[in-house]
């Protein structure tokens, strides 16, 4: 496990330096830009596949705005403000 996690730190630093994203040290936000772009597109993927089971995931949905944004405007927020993995899981399909 420690394994997976740490081939997907890497993919996502690689990411970063071979793409137009920020890190902020702070609070582990990435600026993915342009929207909707191959960036976001990975990073949603790999954030998906690192997905907890349901019922972990179920105390994040509590947390949650009234609500949500679309896709589309979830992809101009990450590329402006930037987005973490939290806020990725949010528009992953069910398990």
């Amino acid at each position: 496990m420690v394994h997976r996690l740490f081939i997907v730190l890497i993919a996502i630093i690689l990411v970063a330096k071979s793409t137009a994203i920020s890190l902020q040290q702070a609070d582990g936000r990435m600026k993915m830009c342009p929207p909707g772009g191959s960036t976001f597109t990975m990073a949603w993927s790999m954030s998906c596949s690192m997905r907890r089971r349901k019922r972990d995931v179920g105390r994040y949905f509590e947390k949650r705005a009234l609500i949500a944004p679309s896709i589309r405007q979830l992809q101009t927020i990450c590329c402006q403000v930037g987005c973490n993995v939290e806020d990725l899981l949010a528009y992953c399909a069910p398990i």
